[in-house]
Order: C-alpha cells, then sequence, then structure tokens
C-alpha cells in the first residue's frame, strides 16, 4: 500500500485529455476504467493567510488498473505550470 501523496508520473490521452497510464515504484500501471472523479479546494493547514490566492485545487480520481486494482490519484492543479501528479492510496475492497 502506498504512503500519502507519492508522486507519480501520469501519461493522458485523448480530447479532453484523460489519465491513460502512471508510473509508480518503478512500474507502469495502464488505466482500464476511471470510476470517480472530483474536485477539491482548501488550504493547507499550516496556512494562516487563507484567501484565495493561497487556496489549493486539486483534481481526484478514482482509477482502477488492468490488473484490477483501484488507487486514487491527484493532479494538484495550484501551480498552473507545474501540475504534478500524486498517489494517496490503493484502495482494497474488504471482503466481508
Amino acid at each position: 500500500m502506498a504512503s500519502n501523496d507519492d508522486k507519480i508520473k501520469m501519461e493522458r490521452k485523448g480530447i479532453p485529455l484523460s489519465p491513460f497510464s502512471f508510473f509508480y515504484k518503478k512500474k507502469k500501471h495502464f488505466i482500464a476504467a476511471i470510476l470517480h472523479q472530483w474536485q477539491e479546494y482548501g488550504f493547507d493547514p499550516a496556512d494562516t493567510k487563507r484567501d484565495w490566492s493561497t487556496r489549493r485545487t486539486r483534481n481526484y480520481f478514482h482509477i482502477e488498473t488492468k490488473e484490477g486494482k483501484v488507487f486514487e490519484v491527484y493532479q494538484d492543479v495550484t501551480d498552473h505550470k507545474a501540475q504534478d501528479w500524486f498517489l494517496t492510496k490503493e484502495i482494497v475492497e474488504e471482503k466481508a
């Protein structure tokens, strides 16, 4: 299981650009499906200024790989130039 916010390299294809594959721990994972996506706006808990100029913006995705694994990833679009991608966790379904 991944630790929180591991930086990954995401490849995107299509119009509009959608996640296609990503590199994590020296392995390329192909995305079979985007299960859910949403945007999140907020502030860093340590930020004392808290106005529109310090707000962060992230595009989150729950994605399923061709191997059947499900991950939560996000693109940080706060910095319009960098727009780095991060893997926050692997989602493991608990067996009843």
